[in-house]
């Protein structure tokens, strides 16, 4: 296995494993410098997982058009020029834009954001550009994943470090319905896509589990200290969240994939991780 790495980044989340696999440097942006590296290295399948802008305060950046899209097509091309059979890319749910509804594969697509507007490009053009090159292309539409070492504004590592640092998380009331996928069935989904033949499109990435943000909020202070308080109801959004639920049938039937790890499983494990990596973070990451 093989990873593109830029230059400048700093792949503590790897550092576990990168011993293991050979690293490629350089940007999708400056492709040329890349075909010689990925023909040497001769890749069956290529990953198409990273992203600029994945955070909230990046959804409406021009860049996630003016870069994401044009780089997904860049890699596209390398993986062609290299020999690849096989394309799989991560989507999202900012896809489908806000709904109630549970989303799967005929859920009408409507981003309100840059960011779901460069994911739904991006899936739609490298399907063609796959076609035209003999490629298999897959795209996953992620729901939401968590795990450790996860970004600490996301929803699970924030009310996790709040408690672990002594402060009382503000949340909405939290009767919204959420799924969340253990980082580690995403993984193993994502790689199911990849070598299974006969999958080939695009699919809904999701745990199928669908429970109330009061309840994770809840079963992550209780595992941690049922003493502690939590601020439900002191965070009021314009809009009132409708929750991300998803519908991963298609995907369980067209891999035989599904998820292995419980919630209460992933937020335990998550919960140990912080708790001994405490020192990377501070109060203030948890603002």
């Amino acid at each position: 296995m093989a990873v593109l790495l830029r230059p400048e980044s700093d792949p503590w989340r790897i550092a576990d494993v990168q011993d293991r696999v050979e690293v490629i440097s350089g940007r999708l942006s400056e492709p040329a410098g890349l075909t010689g590296p990925l023909k040497a290295f001769q890749p069956d399948v290529v990953y198409h997982l990273g992203w600029f802008g994945s955070g909230a305060a990046d959804r409406d950046d021009p860049r996630q058009l003016t870069e994401n899209v044009a780089n997904s097509l860049a890699l596209v091309e390398l993986a062609a020029h290299a020999g690849a059979t096989t394309w799989v890319g991560l989507g999202s749910q900012a896809e489908y834009g806000p709904t109630a509804s549970v989303l799967d594969e005929s859920t009408p697509t409507r981003p309100v954001t840059a960011y779901g507007t460069a994911k739904l490009s991006a899936g739609r053009v490298t399907q063609h550009l796959c076609a035209m090159r003999s490629i298999r292309q897959v795209w996953l539409r992620l729901v939401t994943a968590y795990g450790p070492a996860d970004q600490p504004s996301y929803l699970i590592p924030q009310v996790i470090l709040r408690f672990l640092f002594g402060r009382r998380p503000a949340l909405t009331e939290g009767s919204q319905p959420s799924d969340f996928l253990h980082v580690t069935d995403a993984c193993s989904a994502i790689r199911a896509a990849a070598v299974t033949e006969s999958c080939a499109g695009t699919y809904v990435l999701a745990s199928g589990d669908h429970r109330p943000v009061r309840e994770v909020a809840l079963t992550i202070r209780d595992m941690i200290d049922p003493r502690l308080e939590i601020g439900f109801g002191e965070v009021v959004p314009a809009v009132p969240p409708v929750g991300l639920r998803g519908d991963p049938r298609a995907l369980k039937l067209v891999t035989g994939w599904s998820p292995k790890v419980s919630l209460e499983a992933g937020l335990a494990g998550c919960v140990e991780w912080y708790r001994q990596n405490l020192s990377r973070y501070s109060k203030e990451n948890t603002e």
